[in-house]
Formats: structure tokens, sequence, C-alpha cells
């Protein structure tokens, strides 16, 4: 349990480094994939229509950080899964978390906070697709739906 707040931490930071990023029009960084025809990562937020303008991922001890950001609007979208494909749910003990920057407001989710599942289809040397489905706990609203998430990312 001593691990979960380190990684809620980590992801929360870089939601927050990717959201306040600079304007940019060419992102440094590996991005790619084309999930469904709109860019490396698509979801529905709170049901509103999201398409990240480039994505990063990161393969560290076991465990996979992704995070997606855009500058119109101003949202990043971030989750953490294990180095393998699978299917992973959020629940007390689960390795998975993810987190939501819109502008200056954050929601989180991971443990016993939030609910949902990733499913990684996709686990290449340098490539990872899969699907996402969540619910993270924040201020007002208090809980935001994430729906008909997909990835595919290269890096």
């Amino acid at each position: 349990m001593k691990r979960f707040p380190l990684r809620v931490a980590a992801l929360a930071f870089l939601l927050f480094s990717l959201a306040c990023g600079d304007d940019d029009d060419n992102p440094s960084g590996p991005s790619g994939g084309d999930p469904v025809g709109k860019g490396p990562l698509t979801a529905e937020i709170n049901q509103m229509s999201y398409v990240a303008e480039f994505a990063t991922v990161n393969n560290v001890a076991g465990q996979v950080y992704v995070n997606a950001a855009g500058s119109s609007p101003n949202w990043a979208v971030g989750f953490t899964f294990p180095s393998a494909e699978g299917t992973y749910t959020f629940g007390p003990g689960s390795p998975v978390s993810a987190g939501v920057t819109i502008g200056s407001a954050n929601w989180v989710g991971g443990g016993a906070n939030g609910s949902g599942s990733i499913v990684v289809t996709v686990f290449e040397e340098h490539r990872v697709a899969g699907t996402f489905d969540f619910t993270v706990i924040g201020a007002s609203p208090k809980e935001l739906p994430v729906t008909d998430g997909a990835f595919d990312i290269e890096y």
C-alpha cells in the first residue's frame, strides 16, 4: 500500500506537467498511433469528446505510464498498468491508477478510489494499444466518468 500514494503523486505530477506545457505546435517526445483516426488517445470525458494531440509512454520497473495531453482544450489523461497485455481493474492492491486534469482541476483513481478497467491488447517493444473506461475522483464534479477510451501509441 505504501507504493500507491507514490504512484498517484507521480501520475498527478506528469499530468500537471503535460497540461501546463507550452503552446508549441510540434511537441517533442514520442507520439503516434491512431486509435480511431483522430490521435494517439481518444475518450469521452464527462460526455465530451477528447482527442489528445500527443502522448508519451514510459516503461519503468514493470509498470507502464501513459500520459496524453492537448492544448485545445487544455486537458490531460494518464494511467498506469503492468508491462504486459491483459485486463487490469481498479481495486485495493491493484497496480492500476489513472488521472485527469482539466485546466487546474484534477481527478485521480486507483486502489479503492474510483472504478474501471484498462485493457491492453498490444504490448510490444515500442508500441502499446488498448481501451479503457474508468471513473476518477475529484472535487467538482466528485466523480468524473472517462468512457470509450482508446489508445495506440508508438514510442
